[in-house]
């Protein structure tokens, strides 16, 4: 739980930043917060929606997106 935590924190702290802001703002950049687990070996990713970390596997793309 702390190294999500620290993931989220991290990712706040580019968005302060005032390029990264910029970028976001102008549609250049998308950041995204993922966590791989050393001995699972799996990715999480943060889901905006339900405010957790899920697993990549479990991600639903938009519809018409191809993985």
């Amino acid at each position: 739980m702390m190294v999500e935590k620290n993931v989220l924190a991290q990712n706040e702290h580019l968005r302060n930043h005032p390029s990264v802001n910029k970028a976001l703002a102008d549609g250049e950049l998308k950041l995204h917060s993922w966590v791989y687990d050393f001995e699972t070996g799996e990715v999480h990713v943060h889901d905006q929606k339900s405010q957790r970390f899920i697993s990549l596997a479990e991600r639903q793309l938009p519809a018409g997106k191809v993985r």
